[in-house]
């Protein structure tokens, strides 16, 4: 049996096409079988493999087939006849060897920011607790951003990182011995305050991943992470179909936070930066979409080295683009690049506008036939505003824009590229048909859920981070938020069944699209609804 070092990830799911994912030690044909009631479903597939040092080989399969709402369905990955994940106790319903899905958009689990070498709770494998809740399994799952800490890893991991690096024979590049990686990287334009042991190289990002979402590459006995935890993970990714949007600590923090930023960056910082796209895009992005395109090809290229890196590393960095779309049970899923899109922002204190106006067009159009959409954009647009306002007052320190995170949608000045953006979107969403809006969150290492109505649009904001970080680092953000959840009476913050308004520690959430909206944060064990379908702090009495 092959040795499968990541997945099976299930992936991009709608009523005719799935996606599915994984990452093995041998170059091998597979195929993709999926079925309903033990019967197997008529399918054409693509596999397209990319191969890392000839050691790694990276699988994704896309089907089209026909699902049905609210069915459940197996799938298994086949060579020569067998099953190569039969013996990964993947199942949940203990009926089959084989991962299983619900194909639907009424029930979704959704987080933020995880750091794999944190001493923080880790609540992404705790999602699984969500599938045992009533009897109902969640049918998606949502990861708004910072899915990995490539700038920030902690001496044990990435001695970890460097150890498997070497065994699977990565090439090493100029940089990669460097003893000190803070210094180089404040000389090639990168603005990471924990860049100690920052990830340099293409072989370096891909064992992160690979350390990640996998139990496969770690001891029994690791001290770094709780190894049961990431055959949870596994179990979750194979189980739940998976969306991921990128945001700047899973390529380096602050990317891209303005132009300013980004001519700063130097040829070298370039290499870093398209080592970190084309990894980041083959775990996370590729998966969220439908079909292949002319990025595709870049990566490829790239990552096989079939044309000069150089030549690449420009066009891997200005050409991304994270965002997309899909439609499942008359609800539109609009996912938001807001790193690779942005406007403005002209030097170290001026922020830019988190969204280009024509991509806000080109995603938020007057045509759409759905009455709900839910819209995903890292960055949350309605946040906590009395952190933001007092970012704006901060305002004069140097590089206020990297060094405070300066880059809201809402508290903005109203004369701003910021607060275009926000206009602009605001505008469009009022043009839109839909009645309800759901904006999905995270990167801020606090949770909330916020309502609010934009003329006949109601619209909720849920912020859900961090799945496995610190909280808000001073004593006096933490004190803040205690004093605030006991005494404010603010209306725009719901109030959770335990009486809070904001979640500091690590927690996850799990809603539901039905006739009314059910909302569920957890955090330290303990499970804080909040209803939106009620006035603001009638749950909490």
């Amino acid at each position: 049996m092959c040795r499968v070092l990541s997945g099976p990830h299930l992936r991009r799911v709608e009523k005719d096409f799935i996606s599915v994912q994984i990452i093995l030690e041998e170059d091998l044909d597979l195929t993709l079988q999926v079925f309903k009631n033990d019967k197997a479903l008529t399918l054409s597939c693509d596999v397209r493999k990319i191969p890392f040092a000839n050691k790694i080989f990276f699988y994704i399969f896309r089907a089209t087939l026909q699902l049905d709402e609210g069915c459940t369905y197996h799938y298994d990955i086949i060579n020569k006849q067998e099953s190569i994940i039969s013996d990964l106790s993947l199942s949940l319903d203990g009926l089959s060897l084989h991962p299983s899905f619900e194909f639907g958009s009424e029930r979704i689990l959704t987080g933020s920011c995880r750091k794999l070498s944190s001493h923080e709770e880790d609540c992404l494998p705790k999602m699984l607790d969500a599938f045992t809740q009533g009897g109902e399994r969640p049918q998606m799952l949502i990861l708004t951003g910072d899915q990995v800490y490539s700038d920030d890893i902690s001496d044990g991991l990435f001695a970890k990182i460097t150890e498997l690096v070497k065994q699977y024979g990565f090439p090493q590049t100029k940089v990669s011995n460097l003893t000190n990686r803070k210094k180089l990287c404040k000389s090639i334009g990168l603005t990471s305050r924990k860049s100690k042991n920052h990830l340099l190289s293409l072989g370096e990002f891909i064992i992160l991943y690979l350390l990640s979402w996998s139990d496969e590459l770690w001891e029994k006995n690791e001290k770094i992470i709780n190894r049961s935890d990431l055959t949870k993970v596994r179990k979750l990714f194979a189980n739940v179909p998976v969306y991921m949007q990128m945001d700047d600590h899973d390529v380096s923090d602050d990317l891209k936070i303005n132009n300013f930023w980004l001519e700063n960056i130097n040829e070298c910082g370039f290499q870093v930066l398209a080592n970190a796209y084309a990894v980041g895009y083959l775990f996370q992005s590729m998966g969220n979409y439908g079909e292949y395109g002319e990025y595709d090809q870049v990566i490829d290229s790239y990552v096989g080295l079939q044309s000069s890196q150089k030549d690449l590393s420009s066009r891997l960095v200005d050409e991304a683009d994270w965002s997309f779309s899909l439609s499942i049970a008359a609800r539109d899923f609009i996912f938001l690049d807001t790193r690779n899109h942005r406007y403005g922002g002209e030097t170290a204190q001026l922020p830019a506008g988190l969204l280009k106006l024509s991509k806000i067009d080109e995603l938020l159009r007057d045509d759409n036939q759905n009455n709900d959409c839910i819209l995903v954009s890292p960055s949350p647009i309605y946040a906590y505003e009395a952190i933001e306002r007092l970012q704006s007052l901060l305002a004069f320190l140097p590089s206020s824009v990297s060094l405070i995170d300066r880059e809201g949608w809402h508290a903005a000045d109203q004369v701003s590229d910021e607060s275009n953006s926000l206009r602009y979107l605001e505008k469009n969403i009022l043009n839109s048909t839909y009645r309800k809006i759901i904006i999905l969150s995270g990167d801020v290492h606090y949770s909330f859920a916020r309502k609010l109505e934009l003329n006949d649009k109601s619209i909720i904001q849920l912020v859900v981070s961090s799945l496995k970080n610190k909280p808000p680092v001073t004593i006096l953000a933490r004190l803040w938020f205690r004093l605030y959840n006991s005494f404010s009476r603010n209306g725009k913050y719901l109030t959770s069944c335990q009486g809070s308004k904001i979640l500091h520690y690590s927690n996850y959430c799990y809603f539901k699209l039905e006739s009314e909206i059910k909302i569920s944060m957890y955090s330290r064990g303990i499970e804080h609804k909040f209803n939106p379908n009620v006035e603001n702090d009638e749950l909490a009495q």
